[in-house]
């Protein structure tokens, strides 16, 4: 019973897994993308912080 429902898991993971893969992927390369767009705004944070200690 315990192994008939494991294989039924392990064969539905299977089928979801070609379509979850590109999902995953496609995640991640969100997930990079927002990490690049944070840093390039933290760097322009810190540009503007500088030039206004400069300033002041």
């Amino acid at each position: 019973m315990l192994a008939c429902t494991y294989f039924h898991i392990l064969d539905s993971l299977h089928t979801q897994r070609a379509r979850s893969k590109d999902n995953v992927l496609k995640m991640f390369k969100t997930l990079k993308q927002k990490k690049k767009r944070k840093k390039e705004s933290l760097k322009n944070i810190f540009k503007t912080f500088n030039l206004h200690h400069i300033i002041f």
